[in-house]
């Protein structure tokens, strides 16, 4: 579950890592390109996540289709009402979180 232009695939998950930082090198798109330190990273990293959560709450959580992939990952079979109510409480919790900071 990523936030606007940040997707990402259980392929991903099995590349080592010097594949991994090749595709990424080559995916890269064009600058210019924000600096990232050891003093700005937390501010920078909290203004990326802020904005994924807006996206998130704009859009009304997360799908039905997210939690289904998901899930998918662990490898065990779900049904479509597990699912549901999976969805249902995660959503839940992201509305109670928003309103927890707002």
């Amino acid at each position: 579950m990523f936030g606007p232009g940040r997707r990402a695939s259980a392929a991903l998950a099995s590349l080592a890592i010097p594949a991994l930082f090749e595709m990424a090198k080559s995916r890269k798109p064009e600058g210019p390109y924000d600096d990232y330190t050891a003093e700005n990273f937390a501010s920078k990293f909290e203004t990326v996540y802020a904005e994924d959560m807006d996206w998130r709450a704009r859009r009304g959580g997360v799908t039905k289709e997210e939690v289904r992939r998901q899930a998918a990952e662990s490898g065990k079979p779900y049904s479509d009402a597990t699912i549901d109510e999976a969805t249902r409480r995660v959503n839940q919790k992201f509305a109670e979180s928003r309103t927890d900071v707002r």
